[in-house]
């Protein structure tokens, strides 16, 4: 991904950034407020070596003495020190409790010594620090190495330890430090929280409108829940075409009416109502007569929506007609329960005429036009005039013809349908598409120079 899409996802993911950032700033300012301060005292020790005038000499013995300073830095925390301050302050402690507080470090290319010691009390922290150093000092002579020859009279390399800044009481705890404990509550909430929010995307990986505001100016037709708008509800007459009803159905009262009429009463105000509101409108602002429901994933959400808006423009009063375009992986068919029939493919393959293929339903019910059997060949069978030929002259029988086209992704016969009709509507599964599909669905369209209506949500 680039940053800009990891942008769009902490804006759409505001809510979690922010809590999680609130949460770390809150515990970050509980544990400042909690935990006891912590003050440090340090004292310095110097140390230094005698040894002859000479130029080398001088150099050999400061780096000698340099090397002393970091051995006894590394002394300045053992028992052979502590064990005497704590008999010197009397302290309840152990040598190994006391040698958690103490710090003994010699600078980079120094022979200094720096005792620091951390204790809740300013001033028992200072004590401490220079009985260590006093201690250190005393504890030099017995840990000295021998000379390797008798050049001095104690036999024993003169080294000297002193100390020269004893150690102050602090006025000032180094902990805790509200400032910067709420600067690390804050990076690492924002952190813990932008993290939060790019695995809730993955995870989730559903498409709402401002990702398609993102994507296209095409407005958000509708929103629409789960659910097949297929045969449920339809009484047989309104399941197989007039000339394979039985007698006793082709004429008399129309079986299903009072369903629905009460199916039409309980559709206003949902979501397949303000979806045909919708259309309609775009439709008679546009003069619309044939319109390609495209789906931007590889499902049959598109078959769904084509389905349940077909049923409510037929209730409305419209004549529609529903095509099934996509002869390679035929549904429309099957779950309106027709019969195998020439369908789409035998009127472009030139063995039929629309009018015969045509499934057309008694009272209120959309015509159904099947995608018929799998032809040998469908890139062969969809020519981009026959498709055109065949929408021309569905398109002067009805008031709508709704073409269910398949996934331009997949194949271009999808491409072709909607570039054929006169607008398309782009049908996006929000459980199965991806941003990238849907990106990627909206480039092809606009490629093929398909002229794109609006965008259907689906749950």
């Amino acid at each position: 991904m680039e940053l800009r899409d990891y942008l769009r996802i902490l804006r759409l993911r505001w809510r979690s950034v922010v809590s999680s950032t609130v949460l770390a700033l809150a515990a970050a300012l509980v544990y400042s407020l909690a935990a006891p301060p912590v003050y440090v005292a340090q004292s310095t020790v110097f140390l230094s070596v005698s040894v002859g005038q000479a130029s080398g000499q001088l150099s050999r013995g400061f780096a000698y003495a340099q090397s002393l300073a970091v051995l006894y830095s590394r002394v300045a925390s053992e028992p052979v020190v502590l064990d005497p301050v704590i008999k010197d302050l009397g302290l309840p402690l152990t040598a190994a409790q006391l040698s958690r507080s103490v710090v003994a470090q010699t600078p980079r290319d120094s022979v200094l010594i720096q005792i620091q010691v951390s204790q809740s009390d300013p001033r028992l922290a200072a004590r401490i620090a220079n009985s260590v150093a006093g201690q250190l000092t005393s504890a030099v002579d017995e840990l000295l190495p021998k000379s390797a020859t008798p050049a001095t009279g104690s036999g024993r390399i003169p080294v000297r330890l002193t100390a020269v800044a004893p150690a102050a009481v602090p006025t000032a705890p180094t902990s805790p430090r509200l400032g910067l404990n709420l600067a690390f509550g804050l990076a690492l909430g924002f952190a813990a929280g932008g993290a939060l929010a790019l695995l809730r995307d993955s995870l989730s990986g559903r498409i709402d409108r401002r990702d398609v505001a993102e994507a296209t100016r095409a407005p958000v037709i509708a929103m629409l829940g789960g659910g097949f708008g297929g045969p449920a509800g339809l009484s047989p007459s309104r399941l197989l075409p007039s000339r394979l009803l039985p007698s006793r159905l082709r004429s008399g009262a129309r079986p299903g009416t009072d369903r629905e009429a009460t199916a039409a009463q309980r559709e206003r105000g949902s979501d397949i109502h303000q979806l045909r509101a919708g259309f309609e409108h775009l439709r008679a602002l546009h003069g619309l007569r044939t319109v390609a429901l495209v789906p931007a994933g590889d499902g049959d959400c598109a078959a769904a929506v084509a389905a349940r808006l077909a049923r409510s423009l037929a209730r409305a009063g419209v004549g529609v007609l529903l095509v099934d375009g996509d002869v390679r992986r035929p549904v429309l068919g099957q779950r309106f329960g027709l019969p195998d029939g020439p369908g789409v493919a035998g009127v472009l393959q030139g063995r039929t005429t629309s009018k015969v293929a045509v499934a057309r339903f008694g009272g209120r019910a959309p015509a159904v036009l099947p995608a018929g059997e799998r032809p040998a060949d469908p890139s062969t069978v969809l020519a981009d005039g026959v498709v055109a030929e065949l929408l021309r002259e569905t398109a002067t029988e009805y008031d709508v013809v709704l073409v269910k086209a398949p996934p331009p992704l997949r194949v271009a016969d999808g491409l072709l349908l909607a570039a054929t009709a006169d607008a398309t509507l782009l049908v996006v599964d929000q459980r199965s598409t991806r941003r990238t599909q849907l990106t990627e669905s909206l480039q092809a369209l606009q490629l093929a120079g398909a002229r794109l209506l609006g965008v259907v949500l689906s749950a």
